[in-house]
C-alpha cells in the first residue's frame, strides 16, 4: 500500500493524483468493509483533501493489500412464463416475449397448465439430444406412454404420412427411406405432405363422380371404382414399403437387431401395426421429456433441436453425391 501511495505521488500534478487516490479509495470501499471514522480512511481522506504532490503513505496503520474484483460470472436474463400445459421440472419449450423467442426451462417440481413461474431466457442455439444405441428406447406398443393427446400419437393415427415425413426429416432420410444429404432429406417431410394432398383430391374427385353416377343412374359401375381401388391399393403398398424402409434404416442408424421374426420383423410391423411402429420409431429419435413435440414443423421437434450425430453411421455413408448414398 505504501508503494502504492508513492506512485500516486510520482504520478504528476497534484490533481491528477488526488483523483487516482479517490478512485482507489472507492474500490476499496465497495469490495471491502471499512469503518468511516477508523484511522486509516481518516488518513486517507486527509490525504486525499491535499492538493499537493509529496509521499501520501498513511503513517501508523496498517492497509491490507488491494484484491481484484471477483468477476461476477454471466447470468441468463430471465422473465415470467405462462405454463402451456402441466410440465415436468427440468422440461424445456419454446417462449416468446415480444417478438424474441427464447427456450424456457420449468423449474424443479413441475408446473400446471396456466401457472405463471420465473424461467431463464436461453438462446435459441441448436441443441443435439443423444438418441440410445443398441435397442430400442420402448416397445412398439407404448403408444400411450406420452398420452393420447400427444401430437405425436395424434399424427401417427390420423395422418401417418406427416409423421412418417417428420421422422424420414429429422434421421436424414430420403423419400425411399434411405440415407440422404441435408438437402434431401429437408425436403421429406414436405413431399410426404404433397403426397397426402394428392391422395386427398383423387379420392374426393372419385367420390363425387361416384356419387353423380348413383345420383342419374343408381349404378355405380365397375370400369367407374375399379381405378380408385388400384390406386389406393398402390398408396397403401408404397406406405408399408416406405415405413419398412425407415425402421430398418434407423435399426442400421443405432445398432438395432430385430428381436423377433429376424429377416421380416420389418415388414410386418409395417404391415400390421403401422401407427404403432411409426411412434416408436418417433419416440426413440426424440427426448419427449424433456423438448415437447410440435405437430406442424418439419421434423416434429422444436426448431432448435437435432439429433447427436453417430459417428460410425455418419462414416459408413460420408460420400454423398446428388442425393444418392455412394
Amino acid at each position: 500500500a505504501d508503494a502504492m501511495m508513492s506512485g500516486l505521488s510520482s504520478f504528476g500534478m497534484g490533481q491528477n493524483a488526488d483523483y487516482e487516490l479517490d478512485m482507489y479509495s472507492k474500490v476499496n470501499t465497495q469490495f471491502e468493509y471499512k469503518n468511516p471514522s477508523s484511522p486509516v480512511d481518516t488518513a486517507v481522506n486527509s490525504n486525499a483533501n491535499r492538493g499537493g504532490g509529496g509521499d501520501r503513505s498513511i503513517a501508523g496503520t496498517t492497509q491490507p493489500p488491494i484484491t481484484s474484483p471477483k468477476k461476477i460470472p454471466h447470468e441468463l436474463p430471465v422473465c415470467d412464463v405462462v405454463a402451456p400445459s402441466d410440465l415436468p421440472g427440468g422440461y424445456m419449450f419454446e417462449a416468446q416475449l415480444g417478438s424474441k423467442k427464447f427456450l424456457a426451462t420449468v423449474p424443479p417440481g413441475g408446473v400446471t397448465k396456466g401457472q405463471r413461474f420465473v424461467s431463464t431466457m436461453r438462446e435459441l442455439e441448436t441443441i443435439e439430444i443423444p438418441v440410445p444405441l443398441g435397442g430400442w428406447r420402448d416397445s412398439v406398443v407404448d403408444c400411450f406412454t406420452d398420452g393420447i393427446c400427444h401430437p405425436l400419437f395424434l399424427n401417427s393415427l390420423v395422418v401417418p404420412c406427416i409423421a412418417l415425413g417428420q421422422i424420414m426429416t429429422r434421421n436424414g432420410l430420403d423419400w425411399q427411406g434411405n440415407p440422404a444429404n441435408k438437402l434431401v432429406s429437408s425436403l421429406s417431410c414436405t413431399n410426404m405432405t404433397v403426397f397426402l394432398t394428392f391422395w386427398l383430391s383423387i379420392n374426393a374427385s372419385a367420390a363425387v363422380m361416384l356419387r353423380i353416377s348413383w345420383d342419374r343412374l343408381h349404378v355405380v359401375f365397375v370400369e367407374h371404382w375399379i381405378p380408385l381401388v388400384c390406386f389406393n391399393a398402390f398408396f397403401l403398398i408404397y406406405f408399408i414399403y416406405l415405413t419398412m424402409n425407415v425402421r430398418l434404416s434407423i435399426r442400421n442408424k443405432y445398432q438395432i437387431q430385430e428381436g423377433s421374426c429376424e429377416g421380416a420383423e420389418d415388414c410386418l410391423c409395417a404391415t400390421f401395426c403401422l401407427p404403432c411402429t411409426i411412434c416408436q420409431m418417433g419416440r426413440h429419435t426424440s427426448d419427449y421429456d424433456t423438448y415437447r413435440a410440435t405437430c406442424c414443423n418439419a421434423t416434429g421437434l422444436p426448431r432448435q433441436v437435432e439429433l447427436a450425430p453417430v459417428t460410425f453411421y455418419e462414416d459408413q455413408y460420408a460420400t454423398m453425391e446428388d442425393g444418392q448414398v455412394v
